[in-house]
């Protein structure tokens, strides 16, 4: 499907559809089998997530030869099957459009490699024996049970409620419809009662480690099926040879969370993104160890100069563990010097926004108002637009809105050679303006978050943004429109996210 006919299944469910839209809808479920599988999806989508506080991702493909590799890219075929498991009675295990059956599904993964001959089919999980050795990967059974976990760890899946772990660290997180879902251990069964734990096996030791960290478990003896002990929220044990002894707090580099997952892949998405030769900036908004008044620029080659930060404070960011700048005062501001001049330049940033409380609110700002400046701001209403000032530009597209409450993609490209000024929102195009051949782009220095506001000057009206932003950069390109997306696609803050409506 393509990009209109899902915007149309989204407008649906929001309940937006035009007259026209209502019509091109139904001509649409009429004609493709797959577009009324989306739309399932989509519904599910709508309604699962209300009640569930877990994610299911996009799901990325493997090869079987050699190490399974596992770009981060979209499988949506095994996504409805994420989704239709929901709705399977606990037991079965998921069927296919092919008519082939598996037990499980990889839903997230970050830098995820698998030994040759132990790994999932594309992203199907079966009966047999697996082995991470790299990266992290979330796996979700047939019966809504989750295992997340991070190489290296060597298990095998025996059904859907039975798991034998050989080494390694996993978190189990499992709902009612999955309760009796078993973690097999050498010397002892742990038994899940609708709840959340991790278990670690030393493969040496044969040493397991239990911690509880919602509901109940319960430890079993492998050969008899009796109950050992019985452990609830909060508490640790190990296991030698089926006896009990104190175990250590809970390492959470272990154990890991979905939201960790997404933490990661972007981390190694840093690494890569840093070395671009044609990148100017790159803030990641990493927290400095001591002085916290300064945002520095990561790029190798970077031209512009670390940001000194004037008011905006440290708070959380798009996972746990990302740090982000909060702007949420009149003189909430990063200042940074861009110096040179440029045939092109492009902008991109991820903000979560609050609101647009002034006639124009500032993304980034030269200080000055002199041609060469370049300003990327909102209007009262949301929309988005990017200029460098010689002369008045002309809107060839009107800007869309840019939404607020969640974490989005903004990205502004101005380009001399095409003298084109051109905004983006999560990837997408979102208006577009002609620029004067005698434009010039000097930003010189310039403001995140705000422009130059100065008590003698009076009349200088206040831009102030109004919500969070935790990366920041710039290019001395101008970045195609599949770039932009892939930025989207590997920092995007959850796996559903990119079902969120602009």
């Amino acid at each position: 499907m393509n990009h209109e006919e899902n915007e149309l299944i989204g407008k649906y469910l929001d309940g937006k559809l035009s007259d026209t839209e209502s019509e091109s809808l139904h001509n649409l479920m009429r004609n493709s089998k797959q577009a009324r599988h989306r739309l399932q999806l989509f519904a599910a989508v709508s309604e699962g997530l209300a009640e569930r506080s877990r994610f299911v991702s996009p799901v990325p493909k493997t090869s079987r030869f050699g190490k399974l590799t596992l770009p981060w890219s979209i499988a949506a075929a095994a996504l409805i099957f994420a989704f239709i498991n929901w709705k399977i009675p606990a037991a079965k295990t998921i069927t296919g459009e092919s008519g082939e059956s598996f037990l499980a599904l990889l839903v997230d993964e970050a830098g995820a490699k698998f030994s040759e001959g132990n790994g999932p089919e594309q992203v199907r999980f079966g009966e047999g024996n697996y082995v991470l050795d790299e990266g992290a990967v979330h796996v979700r059974f047939s019966n809504g049970a989750d295992l997340l976990m991070k190489a290296p760890v060597s298990f095998a899946i025996d059904s859907a409620y039975r798991i034998r772990l050989h080494e390694g660290s996993m978190r189990a997180v499992a709902p009612p419809s999955a309760q009796g879902f078993t973690i097999a251990t050498p010397g002892v069964n742990y038994e899940d009662l609708g709840t959340e734990f991790g278990i670690s096996v030393n493969r040496e030791s044969g040493v397991s480690e239990l911690h509880v960290f919602d509901g109940q478990v319960d430890a079993k003896d492998p050969e008899s099926n009796q109950l050992l002990s019985s452990f609830r929220e909060g508490q640790s044990v190990t296991y030698t040879e089926g006896t009990a002894g104190p175990a250590p707090p809970p390492d959470s580099e272990k154990f890991l969370t979905p939201g960790s997952i997404g933490f990661l892949r972007w981390n190694i998405h840093q690494r890569r993104f840093g070395n671009d030769p044609d990148l100017l900036a790159c803030y990641s908004f990493t927290k400095p160890g001591e002085d916290i008044s300064r945002l520095r620029n990561e790029a190798k080659n970077g031209v512009a100069s670390d940001g000194d930060i004037s008011g905006a404070r440290w708070v959380s960011g798009r996972w746990p563990g990302k740090d982000a700048l909060l702007f949420d005062r009149d003189n909430d501001f990063v200042e940074i010097d861009l110096p040179g001049n440029y045939k092109e330049l492009t902008f991109a940033a991820w903000v979560k926004l609050d609101r647009f409380d002034f006639s124009h609110t500032s993304l980034f700002d030269s200080n000055g108002w002199s041609d060469g400046d370049v300003h990327w701001q909102f209007n009262r209403s949301g929309s988005m637009w990017i200029a460098a000032f010689a002369g008045n530009r002309k809107t060839i597209s009107p800007p869309k809105i840019v939404p607020t409450g969640q974490w989005v993609h903004l990205a502004a490209v101005i380009s001399l050679d095409q003298l084109k000024s051109e905004v983006f929102v999560n990837g997408t195009p979102s208006g577009a303006s002609q620029i004067p051949e005698e434009t010039i782009l000097e930003p010189g220095i310039s403001r995140i978050g705000n422009w130059l506001w100065d008590q003698e000057w009076p009349y200088v009206p206040i831009r102030a943004l109004r919500g969070r932003m935790d990366e920041f950069a710039i290019w001395k390109r101008a970045l195609t429109e599949p770039e932009l997306q892939k930025l989207v696609e590997e920092g995007k803050p959850a796996p559903l996210w990119t079902m969120q409506k602009n």
